[in-house]
């Protein structure tokens, strides 16, 4: 809640949101907005229809856009959309009231990246447990997760700018799992949102191939084996210059 007079955090949440009372307070004292999906019961009265561009690519797929009552008189925002891929119909809500309704679906959408970096955090960087009980031992370790993966990303991506060092593998599967998503897509009528198709990503995930380079040569010297040849640097020393004015 301390986030700069005159900007606005916007929490894509999951579908436990229902105190909306809540909500609207945070949005009116502190410029925070949600974006979740409606609970199955939950209780709502459609009270106006939003206009919206149909033929803008941004949109493909949305139904909808509504404003509804909730059961604690808080008026939301309703967002009805089609996947084009399953076909199966999602309705988002949202206290945000200027964004294009296909943006509304495509941020949650891109939640489960949020869901992804949770997963590697326990499978591949081991953390799945506390390593101690008080709340300050907590927060430290938290912050040194989200510190290390934040400094693997930036290794990476050096690795990519200086060293021309990529996951071809990966960005194979994605390329055809695109591919793979504009035939459903096609298959049934509309096309895939604009963001979707021609959205720019970067892999979520850190490649187990990196991780396991970095464990095994962390501390290694990398010394020529008996031979004349000068030795190599270790990892270490290759990290620290590019890390040291970032620590």
């Amino acid at each position: 809640m301390k986030t700069p007079k005159g900007s606005k955090v916007l929490w894509v949440y999951d579908r436990a949101c229902i105190d909306f009372t809540l909500w609207y307070y945070w949005k009116q004292q502190h410029g925070v907005y949600f974006i979740t999906r409606t609970k199955e019961d939950m209780l709502r009265e459609v009270i106006g229809e939003n206009p919206f561009d149909k033929q803008d690519l941004l949109n493909q797929g949305v139904e909808h856009d509504q404003l509804i009552q909730t059961s604690q008189h808080v008026m939301v925002r309703m967002i009805t959309h089609a996947d084009p891929i399953n076909g199966q119909t999602y309705e988002f809500i949202t206290s945000e009231m200027t964004l294009a309704p296909g943006l509304i679906a495509y941020l949650y959408l891109r939640r489960w990246d949020i869901e992804k970096t949770y997963d590697q955090f326990k499978n591949k960087y081991y953390e799945q447990k506390a390593w101690a009980s008080n709340d300050t031992a907590k927060q430290m370790q938290a912050q040194l997760i989200c510190l290390a993966h934040n400094l693997l990303q930036l290794f990476n991506t050096h690795l990519e700018n200086n060293h021309g060092v990529y996951n071809h593998a990966e960005e194979a599967r994605r390329s055809k799992r695109l591919d793979q998503m504009k035939i459903q897509a096609k298959a049934r009528g509309p096309r895939l949102s604009i963001l979707v198709e021609k959205g720019s990503y970067r892999l979520t995930q850190i490649s187990l191939k990196i991780l396991r380079w970095l464990r095994a040569h962390w501390f290694s010297p990398l010394l020529a084996d008996r031979l004349n040849a000068p030795p190599r640097p270790s990892l270490r020393n290759i990290m620290i210059p590019f890390l040291g004015h970032r620590c």
